[in-house]
């Protein structure tokens, strides 16, 4: 959001540099760096081809020279996941447990209801639809668009691995990052309120 704002490059390196950092820590930092690849991508448009290809190439470079001794030291070890691996990646596979897509969303609301980090998901909408011509310019509209796409990939990986642990192990911490971006949403709106 800073480089979106300000076009500094350093705050553009910092994210490449985060989000290759985020691989390290879980192998869900992988999806959050094509998160912002994708956010990336809206920023750019409009922009001439080649300056996109150099940001996306940048971006991607950084991340890949971060995460390849991980990859490298995983395809060595032969390490996988037991539960979400190449085996369970097939269309197939999703639409049989798409089913399950219901204990995901009911779980989803009680932990936003009742969970121990309900009031950022209240303040969120309250504050999005208090504001909601604000919430409109680019900069909320892609952090909206994060907080989506990270809500999104907890229901996901609930399809690729359909076992009732997951919704009260992984789940709960897949969903810690969109809420620290509920939240980031609501101080910067609150900033801008109060500015006025």
């Amino acid at each position: 959001m800073e480089w979106e704002g300000s076009r500094e490059d350093r705050y553009f390196v910092l994210s490449a540099i985060l989000a290759g950092l985020a691989a390290w820590t879980k192998n869900e930092g992988i999806v959050y760096a094509l998160f912002n690849l994708t956010i990336i991508i809206f920023i750019l448009r409009g922009q001439p081809l080649a300056r996109k290809g150099v940001y996306l190439l940048s971006y991607l470079g950084i991340i890949g020279l971060i995460i390849s001794p991980w990859w490298i030291l995983k395809t060595w070890l032969g390490l996988k996941n037991i539960y979400i691996n190449s085996e369970r990646l097939s269309f197939t596979f999703i639409v049989n447990n798409f089913s399950n897509i219901g204990s995901t969303f009911k779980t989803f609301v009680e932990m936003s209801i009742r969970g121990y980090f309900n009031a950022a998901w209240i303040m969120f909408l309250f504050f999005g639809i208090r504001n909601r011509r604000r919430v409109q310019t680019p900069s909320y509209f892609y952090l909206t668009l994060a907080i989506f796409l990270h809500v999104l990939l907890a229901v996901t990986f609930f399809l690729l691995s359909p076992v009732e642990q997951y919704l009260w192990d992984a789940f709960p911490r897949l969903l810690l990052a969109p809420t620290v971006l509920c939240l980031i949403y609501v101080v910067l709106i609150q900033k801008e309120y109060s500015s006025e």
